[in-house]
């Protein structure tokens, strides 16, 4: 069994036991320590680092990022409202979905940031929220996303 940095393998060996497998374990001290790198990095344009909640939506693990000072990046109205139920400020999320919510409206006038992803998204938002600043988000069409 390959050693991880945090756990033994006693430790890996009782999780096992305990939750059975496959069973994901994070190291608090590494989630704060990569946030604080992160929030270190030099930038000359004011950019604030956002984890991108699809990556790991646990409750526990966000809610660090929050205490850390990172924003979040949602993907979905659901994650949104999940980022707000566990601390963060409207100021601090930007959603970034192929599917607007049908609320959205409430979330940009409550200081959400929003990614548009498409010529439609962009005449919808445009239609309801003219003159609000947006994010665009394009696709250069190589990989996946």
């Amino acid at each position: 069994m390959e050693s991880l940095r945090f756990l033994s393998p006693k430790e890996i060996d009782d999780i096992r036991i305990e939750f059975g497998t496959p069973a994901f374990v994070y190291d608090e001290a590494t989630l704060r320590e990569n946030a604080r790198t992160l929030k270190a990095f030099p930038n000359a344009f004011g950019l604030k680092p956002r984890y991108a909640m699809k990556a790991a939506p646990t409750a526990a693990i966000i809610r660090i990022f929050n205490q850390e000072g990172l924003g979040i990046d949602a993907s979905s109205g659901h994650e949104l409202e999940r980022a707000i139920r566990v601390g963060f400020g409207t100021e601090s999320i930007s959603l970034s979905t192929q599917e607007m919510p049908e609320n959205f409206r409430i979330w940009v006038d409550e200081g959400v940031s929003i990614n548009l992803c498409s010529l439609n998204q962009i005449k919808l938002f445009a239609s309801i929220c003219p003159g609000r600043a947006v994010g665009l988000r394009f696709n250069p069409g190589l990989g996946s996303g």
